[in-house]
């Protein structure tokens, strides 16, 4: 009885039985496939979306690389540059100094003498302390004028010469770390004009 059961009644019935059934796995294959298709282009996608934020994350780490390094430099411009308003207020004095070590000489007794030396000594340790915190001066006597470190109080014509140079020096300009501070002020001999007799 039990071999019947398992025969077939209708051979067309299984027939169709066995396209329903190869449709269903062809239908199920290409469903699958069909999806196993959409998730590779989705991973697809979401392998360019993470090179493109693997570039905006180096692009980043670039930027704040470069954002140190700029607040870095700032800050040692700013460091290099505190000191300014304080040594343009040593200024005076040194020129006080310099006055009074260029004095006229008179006959000196012994106590003149001690204050000159001591004066000079004070000026020479006074500017050192100054150089050394990165305050130079300017070297103008006897130099080719340069209008960017000197400022010309008196010109004076001469036929000696072939090109502007500075005479004397009245206020002895500085530099702060390369940085001008203040212009000498100076007094030029410049070239006379040919058609000048």
């Amino acid at each position: 009885m039990e071999e019947k059961e398992n025969t077939p009644k209708n051979p067309e019935e299984e027939i169709e039985k066995n396209e329903t059934q190869e449709e269903t796995e062809t239908s199920s294959s290409s469903t699958a496939q069909d999806e196993n298709n959409e998730l590779e282009k989705k991973v697809e996608e979401l392998n360019v979306k993470a090179e493109e934020n693997y570039s905006l994350y180096l692009r980043t780490l670039a930027d704040m690389e470069n954002l140190r390094k700029r607040l870095i430099r700032e800050k040692q411009e700013s460091e290099k540059y505190t000191l300014e308003k304080f040594m343009k207020s040593l200024l005076p004095v040194i020129d006080s100094l310099d006055k009074a070590l260029a004095g006229e000489k008179e006959e000196s007794s012994n106590r003149q003498m001690e204050l000159e030396e001591g004066l000079k000594l004070v000026s020479k340790q006074f500017m050192n302390v100054l150089v050394q915190n990165g305050l130079h001066p300017i070297e103008s006597v006897d130099q080719k004028f340069n209008p960017d470190y000197h400022q010309a109080l008196q010109k004076i014509e001469s036929q000696d010469i072939s090109e502007e140079t500075v005479k004397d020096e009245y206020i002895k300009g500085y530099l702060l770390n390369e940085r001008l501070l203040r212009p000498a002020m100076v007094s030029v001999i410049i070239p006379k004009a040919k058609n000048d007799k």
